[in-house]
């Protein structure tokens, strides 16, 4: 009885673990069914689909502007759906890459679990508003390299995230024109020391409010304590959706930040801005970096613009030149949000022009920007203008007077040389820097039946002043 009591339990014992076995079998078979995996890149480079039983590694896509925080199962990118990999697929699936704003020129380097990052010497910053991310290809951003972005006189704001632990010594030493840095790691990165010596423009280091006091005890952020204040950016990624209002389409993102201008073209326009009210209200034009509070639309003002021209940025926004552009040309006030401020110099020479609207927010126009344009027979100096550089409508024919405006400094070298001029109205109280040939007929002579009016208090300072006093004789007093 005892012995069949036993054999009794060793075979129990043996069938439990027979099917235990087979249900870990079936198990791991089903792992391995092999599925299709698609890849959502969300305006990032494609990543072709995969046949696949397991995806090894992180499938990488680049989307400028922007660093992969992650692929998730869920569009919407809930917490629970990011996937880690290894991934072994137990469905036909489609995975969503979510993207955080980041500045172009950043070198990232494994670091254990996450990423060291500096400036990279073989790629120039895309921005002088520098937004580090949070993430890389999947794992935090945990360390800025001692020296990383020292002696980098572009650089204008910074932005360090959350996932910094480490900040390493000097890492934006000499860096002379920071204004604003803003962190958000809730415990001061550390050690910070000498983190941003010689930064002899800083304006403000903003913290998180409920790491004021710890952030201005800290070693190596302490000697900044007097210019640390509380930030009110959000943490939190807020969906941004864009109305062009008949421009091309502009994706809706997930973030926290927008570092850039959204891109949208229209024809015969130039994007004026983008504003959170439809109606553009005072007051709701959105400026970049941009940080959503909450999940909004912006939508896009567009003002006349002929097409054919091209921009370029400069200190103070844009500076504008000529592509194809011909006949009556209208150049915007704004572009990508910003001024257009300059005309760049040969923008327009030998140009087939009627007129030329010049906006008010111009405040240069560059050498022989008109040169030879023999059709140009309308023309507004906006009031803003200071310079007009040499040559700037030299052997341009077809008008016949012109205003110079109050803010003028400085006319170039032959600015006017063999145009038409009879009229000439020069509204600036002291004589703008010139030269004698200034209005120079092509024989180099003064126009016989040129006049020119000044202020009448100063018409005497005009005809002794150098550059304008070859013309004395055609000087007099505005009504």
């Amino acid at each position: 009885m005892k012995t069949r009591t036993i054999l009794a339990f060793v075979l129990i014992m043996v069938c439990a673990l027979a099917l235990t076995g087979c249900a870990q079998f079936f198990s791991s078979f089903t792992s391995m069914v092999i599925r299709t995996v698609a890849f959502d890149a969300n305006g990032g480079s494609a990543i072709a689909s995969q046949r696949t039983s397991l995806v090894k590694e992180m499938p990488v896509s680049a989307k400028l502007g922007f660093a992969l925080e992650g692929w998730y199962s869920d569009a919407a990118f809930s917490s629970d759906a990011k996937i880690s990999f290894p991934y072994d697929p137990l469905t036909d699936a489609t995975l969503y890459a979510k993207w955080l704003p980041a500045t172009e020129g950043i070198l990232y380097e494994a670091n254990g679990s996450g990423y060291m990052v500096s400036k990279d010497p073989n790629k120039d910053l895309s921005s002088d508003a520098v937004v580090i991310p949070a993430y890389w290809r999947g794992k935090p951003v945990t360390n800025v390299a001692s020296w990383g972005f020292s002696s980098l006189g572009t650089i204008k704001s910074v932005v360090i995230p959350e996932t910094v632990a480490t900040l390493g010594a000097s890492a934006f030493a000499y860096c002379s024109n920071i204004q604003n840095v803003e962190t958000k790691a809730a415990v001061p990165p550390s050690p910070a020391t000498n983190a941003f010596l010689s930064c002899t423009s800083l304006l403000s280091i903003s913290v998180p409010s409920a790491s004021l006091a710890a952030y201005r005890a800290a070693d190596g952020w302490i000697v900044y304590a007097s210019k640390m204040t509380t930030n009110n950016l959000s943490f939190s990624s807020y969906t941004v959706s864009f109305v062009t209002n008949g421009g091309s389409p502009v994706s809706s993102v997930s973030t926290t930040l927008i570092s850039d201008v959204p891109v949208s073209s229209k024809a015969s326009n130039a994007l004026e801005g983008w504003y959170t009210d439809a109606s553009f209200a005072a007051g709701t034009k959105v400026s970049f970096p941009y940080d959503p509070l909450a999940n909004i639309t912006l939508y896009a003002k567009w003002i006349s613009a002929t097409d054919g021209l091209g921009y370029s940025g400069n200190a103070t926004g844009y500076s504008v030149t000529n592509y194809t552009a011909a006949g009556a040309v209208n150049i915007p006030e704004y572009w990508l949000g910003k001024p257009v401020t300059a005309i760049e110099s040969w923008a327009f020479s030998y140009a087939s022009l009627t007129s030329i609207t010049i906006p008010v927010t111009v405040t240069e126009i560059g050498s022989s920007a008109f040169k030879s344009c023999t059709g140009l027979a309308s023309l507004t100096i906006p009031a803003e203008v200071t310079s007009i550089g040499a040559n700037a409508f030299r052997d341009s024919t077809a008008f016949t007077s012109i205003t110079i405006p109050s803010k003028v400094i400085y006319i170039g070298d032959a600015a006017f040389y063999n145009s038409s001029l009879t009229s000439v109205r020069v509204d600036p109280v002291d004589p703008p820097t010139t030269t004698a040939n200034v209005f120079y007929t092509s024989a180099n002579a003064v126009p016989t039946g040129l006049s020119i009016t000044v202020p009448s208090a100063r018409v005497a300072a005009y005809q002794a002043a150098f550059g304008w006093s070859v013309y004395s004789a055609k000087i007099s007093a505005q009504p």
